[in-house]
């Protein structure tokens, strides 16, 4: 059973979301900006130290924000994008989530 990565809707003036988690047992930092044209999220991975290890990946419905075993200063499972698509900025948190599976749990 996937995890569900909890993020805080932006109000109607915020166009970045930051949140702190721990997954599969290492901690990181998701930093989600939003960027008008295409009208999409893009997803920044931080270590808890701060050090970037993803940087500008699109969040796509239907599509990973990591996969397994891609970095291992990554949690070891896979960081899947579930929502509507196209989406709306303001959908973030709610129609729009990130789901965590464990290694070997999919999706």
């Amino acid at each position: 059973m996937p995890s569900l990565v909890p993020l805080i809707p932006p109000t109607e003036d915020e166009f970045l979301s930051r949140t702190s988690v721990t997954l599969g047992g290492v901690p990181v930092q998701i930093i989600l900006d939003w960027r008008d044209n295409p009208g999409a999220w893009y997803a920044n991975v931080e270590t808890d130290a701060g050090a970037r290890v993803l940087s500008g990946v699109r969040v796509s419905p239907g599509g990973l924000v990591w996969r397994e075993g891609q970095d291992p200063r990554l949690p070891p499972g896979n960081l899947y994008t579930d929502g509507p698509d196209p989406y709306d900025r303001l959908q973030l948190g709610g129609d729009v989530r990130l789901l965590y599976f464990e290694p070997g749990e999919g999706p």
